[in-house]
C-alpha cells in the first residue's frame, strides 16, 4: 500500500509545469482521500479556486458460502477538479467582492477489478487506460470538443 504523500503531475502547457497536489486527509464520510494544488493555479488566492484530486479504493469483502465471483469486484476511482474563478471588479461602493467559482472542469476515471484478476491484468488494464486517454481520437473530443461519426 503506498504512503500517503504529494501527487504531482505536469499541466496541459506548452511548456509543462508540474504541480504538487498535497494530501488533505480521508473524508469521514465517502472514504475518499484529497489532494490539493495550492499553488494558486489561477490567479486564485483563494482555496476556492485550487484544484484538487479525489481517490477512492474498495475492496469487496470475503465471498461468501456459494457465492460467484463474476460481480465481485475491487474498485478504484479517481477525480480531478480544476475550479476557475469569476473574474471581479469592484462594485459601486468599490469593495472588491468575495472570490466566486464560475466554473469547474472535471475528469471521473474509474476501475473496476474483478477479484480473479491477476497483477498482469491489472497492469493491461492500466496500460490501456493510460493509452486510451492518450489517444488522438480522445485527445480530439476532449480538447476540441468534436464529436464521433
Amino acid at each position: 500500500m503506498p504512503a500517503i504523500a504529494a501527487i504531482a503531475i505536469n499541466n496541459g502547457e506548452a511548456s509543462p509545469v508540474s504541480h504538487s497536489f498535497s494530501p488533505l486527509g480521508q473524508d469521514a464520510k465517502t472514504g475518499i482521500w484529497w489532494y490539493e494544488d495550492q499553488s494558486p493555479r489561477v490567479n486564485s488566492t483563494s482555496p476556492l479556486g485550487w484544484p484538487r484530486i479525489g481517490i477512492l479504493t474498495r475492496r469487496n469483502q470475503q465471498a461468501g458460502v456459494g457465492e460467484s465471483a463474476k460481480n465481485r469486484v475491487n474498485k478504484v476511482e479517481v477525480t480531478l477538479a480544476l475550479p476557475y474563478m469569476e473574474t471581479l471588479g469592484t462594485n459601486d461602493s468599490g469593495l472588491t467582492p468575495a472570490p466566486t467559482v464560475a466554473y469547474i472542469d472535471r475528469a471521473k476515471v474509474e476501475f473496476f477489478l474483478s477479484e480473479r484478476d491477476d497483477i498482469a491484468m491489472r497492469k493491461d488494464v492500466l496500460a490501456f487506460s493510460k493509452n486510451l486517454l492518450s489517444h488522438a481520437t480522445i485527445t480530439d473530443l476532449v480538447q476540441n470538443l468534436t464529436t464521433l461519426y
